[in-house]
């Protein structure tokens, strides 16, 4: 394959990228967008618990949250895997590109290449490598959805108990710590798999540095 045709077929697989990536993304934040009107809809309701809505039936309000949860788990990771894809053709674009190189750049501490495609956004939107203030941010925002979820399920078995036989609220409290169990180890093993992908991202990258950017 030429040259020029190599730098079109990685043009196009970016672009399909990038668009599955944005995707992605807005998908995760519908989702959230929907379990926290779920919530607030629910609260408000609140009243209704043990008269038009009987206990056992308020006991099963939080299993929507908890499936949007674990969705939203595989979706979100799914889009910081293709985070580590964009990257990595974004590198081998701008090798390929008449951008100036890092050595040319006015200020060599702070290299051209941070602030091209995606890596300036990676460094205040991907917790691995934003600054701490963006870490934290992005830490209350997730913590805060999935608390939110975690709060919310509490409030029901706390309210309903008492109203149904034990068997209910123990029937509950098991299925509810076994979906947080399950959403909790989708997060680790993903975030296991992205730190493994990260690595051999950074490993390709280092073994692959053009003459301008060595």
């Amino acid at each position: 394959m030429s040259e020029e045709n190599a730098v079109s077929a990685l043009g196009a697989l970016y672009q399909g990228e990038k668009t599955d990536s944005i995707g992605i993304f807005n998908v995760a934040m519908v989702m959230m967008g929907i379990a926290a009107a779920y919530v607030i809809s629910a609260v408000t309701v609140s009243d209704l618990y043990g008269t038009a809505l009987d206990w056992k039936v308020v006991l099963l309000l939080p299993v929507p949250l908890w499936l949007i949860a674990a969705y939203h788990s595989l979706v979100a990771l799914g889009g910081m895997s293709h985070g580590i894809s964009l990257s990595i053709l974004e590198y081998s674009l701008y090798l390929q590109s008449k951008l100036p190189s890092d050595g040319e750049f006015v200020e060599p501490e702070e290299p051209l290449r941070k602030y091209v495609g995606s890596r300036l956004g990676d460094r205040i939107m991907d917790i691995g490598q934003a600054t701490w203030p963006h870490r934290i941010a992005s830490v209350f925002v997730y913590a805060g959805f999935y608390l939110g979820i975690v709060g919310y399920t509490v409030s029901v078995i706390v309210a309903a108990w008492g109203h149904v036989s034990g068997g209910w609220s123990a029937g509950a409290i098991i299925v509810y710590s076994l979906a947080l169990a399950i959403v909790a180890t989708s997060w680790l093993q993903g975030f296991r798999l992205l730190n493994k992908g990260n690595r051999a991202r950074d490993t390709w990258i280092a073994n692959n540095k053009g003459p301008d950017l060595a």
